[in-house]
């Protein structure tokens, strides 16, 4: 599954500082699924575990994140892109990750 997410109020420094002063904690959630978790470059973030496999990037002013779910969790398709499109919302609004 694909999802993306732009924000247009914020610039693309912001939404990078804002994704990674929260990513750690956002994965840290689901650490289950996505154990294994490494930076290919500044705005790129890869992880994977349990058949389950996130690539999540900072591009300008938009998230793109795919999920890709092995057989066993496809059933929760729906479930895994709502939680992943609320984690992108509270981005925008994230007063926490302010500087």
């Amino acid at each position: 599954m694909k999802i993306s997410h732009q924000y247009p109020d914020l610039s693309h420094e912001e939404l990078l500082r804002r994704f990674k002063a929260r990513v750690d904690t956002l994965l840290g959630r689901y650490s289950e699924f996505i154990s294994d978790r490494h930076w290919v470059d500044n705005t790129h973030l890869k992880g994977s575990g349990r058949g389950v496999k996130a690539d999540l990037k900072v591009i300008g002013q938009r998230i793109d994140v795919e999920v890709k779910l092995p057989f066993l969790l496809s059933a929760f398709r729906g479930k895994v892109e709502a939680v992943v499109r609320r984690q992108l919302l509270r981005l925008e609004e994230d007063e926490s990750a302010e500087a």
